[in-house]
Formats: C-alpha cells, sequence, structure tokens
C-alpha cells in the first residue's frame, strides 16, 4: 500500500495555472462553463489512476441473468450477503483492505482535486477535460466518504436521497475555490452543461444497483468511450434494467434521478435502452409497451457487503488476496462465496461466448454496432 502514499505526493500535474474564475452565487454556487474547443492544455490523473488500479476489482461484465440467493450459513439464520438478485454484479472495491489507509489516501486525493480548481483558468480547458475533472472530483469525495464510514452496509441513506438526515450527498461540504459546494452541486452542474444521457453512468455512488466504479481515473481522451461502455455494462445487468415477463420492462430506480434526460420516462427510458442494447436484447424489447423503475440494489459494491466476519465467528480460512497476492487469513464465508459465484459465471459465459464465436469485449460481448462516441 506504500504506492498510494506515494501517489499522494505526486500531485495533479498541471500544464496550465491561473486563477478560477469563480465566485460564490447564493446557496447554489456558480461552477465555471467557458471551455475551448480544442485545448491544448490538459489534466493529469497519474495518482488517482494508480490508486483506482490498486483498489477496484474488475468482476467482468454480467450474464444478465439473475443470481441465485445464497443458502443460510449453517448454524445461524443471520445472513451478511447480499441476497438481491443483482449480487453479483459490478467493480467492486476493496475497503476491507486497510481501511484507514485509503481514508487517508483518498480525503489526500479529493483534497488536491478540490484545490486544481483555485489554480486552473477553466477557459483554457476543453469540454472533454472539465467533464472528466468534474467526474472525478464526485466519484473520489464519494469513495472518500464511503472509506471514512466503512464497513457499512446499505448505502440508500447516504447517497439516494437528500432528505435523510444521514446523507452526504446534499451537505456543501466541500471547499471549492473559496466556495462551499455538495456531490449534488456538482452533479447538477454536469447533467446541467452535457446534454448527453452518457454523462449518468459516470457517477459512482458506491452501490451495486448503480453504475460501475472505473478501474481508473476518466480523462479527456478515454471520457466518452469510459461512459459508454459503462452504460452497455448497466443496461445490460440485472440491476439495469430486466424483461421479465410480456411487455413490461422493469429498470433501475436511478433513472429517476436525472428527469432531464428521460422527461416522458416510459417513452425516453425504453428508447434509450434500446439504443444502446445489443442484438439479442434488442429482439427480447421489441414488444415492450410498459416500463417500470421498480429495481434498486443499495448494498455496497465491496467484497463482504459490509460484514468482515461470519455471523458465526467461523468458517474463515487462509486464501491469498486475488489482486495484492498477500496473505490475508480472515476472509468470511460469504465473501469467499460471492468470489467463488462471480468466478462462475465468468467462467460459463466466456465458455458461451467462446462456442458462439462472440467477440469478447472488457468482460462481454458485442455484436451490434457501437455507437458514434467521438467528437463530443
Amino acid at each position: 500500500m506504500s504506492a498510494f502514499l506515494k501517489a499522494c505526493f505526486i500531485g495533479m500535474v498541471l500544464l496550465l495555472v491561473a486563477p478560477a474564475a469563480m465566485s460564490a452565487a447564493g446557496d447554489k454556487p456558480a461552477f465555471p462553463t467557458a471551455h475551448k474547443k480544442s485545448a491544448t492544455h490538459k489534466l493529469k490523473y497519474d495518482d488517482l489512476d494508480l490508486f483506482l488500479k490498486q483498489t477496484v476489482l474488475l468482476t467482468g461484465r454480467s450474464d444478465h441473468k439473475v443470481a441465485r440467493k445464497p443458502a443460510a450459513i449453517t448454524g445461524t439464520r443471520v445472513a451478511y450477503d447480499n441476497t438481491k438478485p443483482s449480487r453479483l454484479e459490478g467493480n467492486r472495491v476493496l475497503f476491507h483492505q486497510q481501511t484507514e489507509e485509503l481514508a487517508r489516501v483518498s480525503g489526500a486525493l479529493r483534497d488536491t482535486m478540490l484545490d486544481i480548481a483555485s489554480k486552473v483558468n477553466f477557459a483554457k480547458l476543453s469540454k472533454d477535460e472539465q467533464l472528466a475533472f468534474w467526474l472525478n472530483l464526485h466519484n473520489i469525495i464519494v469513495y472518500h466518504e464511503l472509506a471514512a464510514r466503512y464497513p457499512v452496509t446499505d448505502l440508500e441513506p447516504l447517497v439516494a436521497s437528500c432528505s435523510d438526515q444521514t446523507s452526504i450527498y446534499c451537505n456543501q461540504s466541500y471547499n471549492l475555490a473559496g466556495q462551499m459546494v455538495s456531490l449534488n452541486d456538482i452533479r447538477d452542474h454536469i447533467v446541467a452543461n452535457w446534454d448527453d444521457p452518457l454523462v449518468i453512468y459516470g457517477f459512482y455512488l458506491g452501490a451495486v444497483g448503480t453504475p460501475n466504479v472505473r478501474g481508473g481515473a476518466f480523462d479527456a481522451s478515454n471520457v466518452w468511450q469510459a461512459l459508454h461502455e459503462n452504460a452497455v455494462d448497466f443496461i445490460h445487468s440485472v440491476r439495469g434494467s430486466r424483461k421479465k415477463s410480456g411487455k413490461s420492462l422493469s429498470v433501475s430506480e436511478y433513472y429517476q434521478f436525472f428527469p432531464k434526460f428521460f422527461p416522458r420516462f416510459e417513452a425516453d427510458i425504453l428508447a434509450h435502452i434500446r439504443e444502446f442494447a445489443e442484438d439479442d436484447y434488442l429482439q427480447r424489447l421489441g414488444k415492450i409497451k410498459k416500463v417500470k423503475a421498480n429495481l434498486n440494489d443499495w448494498n455496497i459494491a465491496d467484497l463482504y457487503n459490509g460484514h468482515l466476519k461470519d455471523p458465526t465467528g467461523a468458517g474463515n480460512v487462509v486464501r491469498n488476496d486475488p489482486r495484492s497476492r498477500k496473505r490475508n487469513d480472515a476472509v468470511p464465508l460469504h465473501a469467499r462465496r460471492l468470489l467463488a459465484d462471480i468466478q462462475r459465471r465468468n467462467k460459463t459465459r466466456d465458455e458461451k461466448m467462446a462456442a458462439s464465436g462472440s467477440v469478447k469485449t472488457n468482460g462481454g460481448s458485442t455484436t451490434k454496432e457501437s455507437r458514434d462516441i467521438s467528437g463530443r
């Protein structure tokens, strides 16, 4: 983990240093919107990229099948597993490893990101550069808040609604160039200034039922490709959309957070999903007439579901961590069987893909021509 501490001192490498044109505007902060069409100035995120690469476990694409509910642990009725149908989906943050250090380093990265706004003239940056910055800032703030509270299981009170007293989402707690801003302010700024629903797939909220945490930082060169990949992953997952029966489609409650992009909710969501659906799923959507936003999974997207021990206190074994290869002597049963189930799903999916001759792309397959994601 020493690489994390070293990363904190690398800092964001800025090719342009100048005061940011930002000023307070009552309760609602003012964010910079001026930009260059093609800027020569760039922000680099080497430290954030390293941090995410070392703490995010890429689990592979969903097979779009409901996961079986895990069996009860012998000797107790208490279950620490995520029992949702989407429990095998989504990349996982390794919060269980040296939690205090993760909180400290993510806090240092957050502060570095916040400090950029007082040193950079955003008007000299391209719009893609700005989008990558705001997404990275939002996500490292969420990451730090979760690391500081870990172990935690149910994230709905923290990030789903500003009305909950425990919510971290609407508290203007972060000093951005002299303004106190909230996560909600950052998200509102992105949604208001980028007229493309792909941006909704860039917000890390920490829960299984929300878009994937990336195994690296966004930057101007990869931001739209990364958002496109997250969109395809989410739509082709049990947590994103499911055709249960007949002419009805269930979709994630997450889509209701963004009325700007889906004002006529049923029609707009269906058109959106069809735009990104691969051929086999697109055919299954052919007769859909009704859409219901009734899918959710607010369990934390880690390996332990926020529980570091077995409910019985037993069942721990000696094993090596899948990323660091270091010995970890206390892996509870629910974490071990989650990993085993994910590996089994990936093996079955890959065998089917190999048999059908499908092209493997980022843990999945694609047969539909990709949407043009360049030049935004």
